[in-house]
């Protein structure tokens, strides 16, 4: 039989370091908040640059004054806010009156065709 073994292990004289981690403090830092505000519009001034336009406010929506007379009756034939929506309505200005395309014309065109 073969005689009893005993194992000892020796004390281990490895310590350890006691360790604190420290943390930086946080700052947040905020930017005072900002508006921003919208540049007042300007609304053009709705005048009359002719001397004679009540001579001419019959002629007002009358082809083929209309345009010319708006223009510079603009207060006298109440056409302030009256304005094209699009670039080429001068060179077609022959359609303005045409039943199938006024309803365009009406819309895009208003100021060259007469309409306001």
């Amino acid at each position: 039989t073969s005689a009893p073994t005993s194992t000892t292990v020796a004390p281990s004289n490895t310590t350890m370091a006691p360790t604190s981690t420290t943390m930086a403090p946080t700052t947040t830092t905020m930017a005072p908040a900002t508006s921003t505000t919208a540049a007042p519009t300007t609304t053009a001034v709705c005048v009359d640059t002719a001397n004679d336009c009540q001579l001419f406010m019959p002629l007002c929506f009358v082809q083929p004054y209309s345009r010319t007379i708006q223009s510079r009756c603009k207060r006298t034939c109440n056409v302030c806010d009256c304005r094209d929506n699009a670039n080429d309505c001068a060179p077609m200005v022959s359609y303005c009156l045409d039943p199938r395309y006024q309803p365009v014309f009406r819309s895009r065109c208003a100021l060259t065709c007469g309409f306001c």
